[in-house]
């Protein structure tokens, strides 16, 4: 289970036999231990000892047995893996106490408790809350699962002692549960077909010339006072914090697929190119790119490498307005060719890119 392509939960580990790389019995598996930076499943505790041994020593598993075997011996375990509870506190939570945490939208309203855990392909971990605890309003997105109601890992602020502190609302929430269901990572949901990619292209002169023509849209999104576009610093950790926040969000509320992007990774890959939308000191939006130079060519491609906003802030030329700012970023920068690629069911980010003289050169796959 621990190396399906599949997501499971959680909560089917436990009571599963562990056996070392002689098939002697360790013992059964009580609790499992998640990574608080990164949740990832990062250790299973094992028999009455509460051995601590590191997932990445399963060999295998077998679900019909309910057995996982390792690749130690039960003395190597015994001598290397017993438990530091100290030292693993700081840096992992456990299954059995993230059971009983009560959950807090943004607004303090209370949503129920989590009820139970899925992981998935990499062992990354989302939270699950019993249905019947929300709100009645809810009972609509019953679509496959009726018993949860799912709260992606990047949606949550903070753990506190028994509770968990979510940053959007519960009105948010339900727009993720309804629109994000076909990629949220419930058991069985994991899609095994590739993703196919629209790859759309446009001179930048002519991108530049159809936004001039939507000077009143423009206008239009940036009539607050309050509304600014700013680029990215990866130096400041509240403002990185708040864009993977804002990130992890918007992805689990569109049809394109979604793996949850982290703080390091965000350091790493969204250093330069990346602009955000800031509306009351809060991040409403994002658009990233990145500049290649074509091979052969002296030309070089702009790539707009993803445009996202805030659910609750959408339908008001936010896109847009990020857009423009992007253009100009890359014109400053002499792109001749600007590119993205586009998820296919994602209409309304294929129907902007076509109004602003975007067309179709390709198509590529993902998993």
């Amino acid at each position: 289970m621990l190396k399906s392509k599949k997501g499971h939960l959680a909560s089917e580990l436990l009571n599963y036999r562990v056996r070392d790389r002689h098939s002697k019995k360790i013992g059964k598996i009580s609790d499992l231990l998640i990574n608080s930076r990164s949740h990832k499943i990062d250790y299973i505790i094992v028999g009455r000892k509460k051995w601590q041994i590191p997932v990445s020593f399963i060999n295998d598993d077998d679900s019909k047995k309910k057995e996982i075997m390792v690749s130690q011996t039960k003395d190597r375990i015994k001598k290397a893996f017993s438990l530091k509870p100290n030292v693993i506190s700081k840096k992992c939570y456990y299954f059995s106490d993230v059971k009983k945490s009560i959950v807090y939208d943004i607004t303090g309203s209370e949503l129920g408790h989590i009820a139970n855990i899925a992981y998935h392909p990499g062992l990354r971990v989302d939270f699950l809350v019993q249905k019947e605890v929300l709100k009645e309003e809810s009972s609509k997105n019953e679509i496959r699962f009726p018993n949860y109601f799912v709260i992606p890992v990047g949606c949550i602020c903070q753990f506190l002692e028994r509770s968990a502190i979510l940053g959007i609302s519960q009105d948010e929430l339900d727009l993720i549960n309804f629109t994000g269901f076909h990629h949220l990572f419930l058991p069985y949901q994991v899609q095994d077909r590739k993703k196919r990619y629209v790859i759309v292209e446009a001179p930048a002169t002519t991108v530049s010339y159809s936004l001039t023509q939507r000077v009143e849209a423009l206008e239009k999104a940036s009539e607050s006072q309050s509304l600014f576009i700013e680029e990215l610093d990866v130096s400041h950790n509240i403002k990185l914090r708040q864009f993977v926040k804002l990130f992890n969000l918007v992805l689990a509320t569109s049809p394109d697929t979604y793996l949850p992007l982290s703080t390091e990774d965000a350091q790493k890959y969204f250093r330069y190119g990346t602009f955000i939308a800031v509306e009351h000191y809060r991040p409403i939006g994002y658009c990233t790119v990145t500049i290649e130079k074509q091979e052969g060519t002296n030309q070089k491609i702009g790539v707009l490498a993803g445009v996202g906003v805030h659910p609750s802030c959408r339908g008001r030329n936010i896109a847009l307005a990020l857009l423009n700012k992007s253009l100009r970023y890359m014109i400053d920068k002499n792109v001749d060719i600007i590119q993205a690629d586009i998820y296919e069911l994602n209409m309304p980010s294929l129907k902007l890119f076509s109004s602003l003289g975007f067309r179709e050169i390709g198509e590529t796959f993902l998993a």
